[in-house]
């Protein structure tokens, strides 16, 4: 008679022991859940903050390459009917008609230069692989290229 009443203790301990258990890996599995959420949330505002700042980067860039309405005028640039088509041709603006647009467009302080450099650096390292072309930019990939 002992050891019927030990092995049922033992079924007992044993079931209360699984549903433990369970209950562990069902809230360990919740706990996933929000963190792979969490992170999803992190990384999309963390991208779209990037687009934001690679957006503005750009239309600085656009500015001192004389790709904007905003860009001063050079004698340079008199000559060019189409800057796009000049930059893409490698014909870059002279360094002095650059200083003119960096003062003209409120563009030199260290931290917009920094960022200035750092996009051009991603979107000519983005194009490596391709054959776009010198600091040219492809509007359909998403943060430039």
């Amino acid at each position: 008679d002992g050891i019927a009443i030990d092995n049922e203790n033992n079924d007992i301990n044993n079931n209360a022991a699984e549903e433990i258990a369970n209950q562990l890996r069902e809230k360990a599995n919740n706990l996933r859940r929000e963190a792979t959420s969490a992170e999803q949330l992190l990384r999309s505002a963390a991208e779209r903050k990037k687009e934001v700042r690679n957006i503005e980067a750009d239309e600085w860039i656009d500015s001192l390459l004389g790709l904007t309405s905003a860009a001063v005028a050079s004698p340079e640039t008199a000559e060019s009917n189409n800057a796009k088509d000049n930059i893409k041709d490698n014909h870059i603006p002279a360094a002095s008609t650059l200083a003119l647009r960096l003062q003209a467009n409120n563009l030199l302080s260290p931290v917009k230069l920094m960022r200035i450099c750092e996009r051009l650096h991603e979107r000519e390292t983005a194009m490596m692989v391709g054959a776009e072309g010198f600091l040219s930019k492809d509007d359909d990939v998403v943060g430039g290229g």
